[in-house]
């Protein structure tokens, strides 16, 4: 998810109002889904501290609620936090855990954001033939969701791996898919 400057602090005005409400209410879905949206955008804008202190509080609710896929995505957020943070044996571990329970018996945008963020994840450690699998795991889902920044994501992790390898024509195969579904999304300036 991307945002301009007035957007972001739009929405982390409103989602923390939407925290707050909920919490006064009394409503534990409503505060945990507001921690997730909250989380989605402070992980988008590297503020990873942040999204961390949220995640236990994410995760008791989850449980309070008996939500496998609130607590699958919270382990999808811990990931993605260790990811940007350069540990990755530990977002591999909390990637597959997300995937093991809840997200990988539903194909939503969070299961395809774990599958592209794994295989990219996998691609840091130079594992190219996982990296490959769960990119591909990801656009087919994104395909399935007809989400076009999604699909412009997952192949453009796949055209990388295939670059690295030296392999140009299939890289620039790829990176040509990346960038039609980059224009079908509007996102011109990726």
């Amino acid at each position: 998810v991307h945002f301009n400057v007035s957007q972001i602090d739009s929405a982390l005005y409103l989602t923390r109002q939407a925290i707050s409400y909920s919490r006064q209410h009394q409503y534990i879905s409503g505060e945990a889904w507001g921690l997730v949206k909250l989380n989605d955008i402070l992980i988008d804008q590297d503020e990873l501290a942040d999204a961390s202190s949220h995640l236990t509080t994410l995760k008791k609710l989850a449980l309070s609620k008996n939500d496998s896929l609130l607590l699958s995505i919270a382990y999808l957020q811990t990931a993605q936090v260790n990811l940007y943070s350069d540990r990755l044996d530990s977002a591999i571990y909390y990637f597959e855990k997300s995937l093991s329970t809840k997200l990988g018996v539903v194909n939503n945008h969070y299961t395809a954001l774990a599958y592209n963020d794994l295989g990219y994840t996998w691609g840091q450690k130079d594992v190219i033939d996982k990296t490959v699998e769960y990119c591909m795991k990801s656009l087919q889902i994104y395909e399935s969701l007809d989400d076009p920044t999604g699909c412009a994501m997952a192949l453009g992790n796949i055209s990388t791996v295939y670059f690295s390898l030296g392999q140009k024509d299939k890289s620039i195969q790829y990176a040509k898919s990346s960038l039609s579904y980059r224009e079908k999304a509007g996102d011109i300036e990726k």
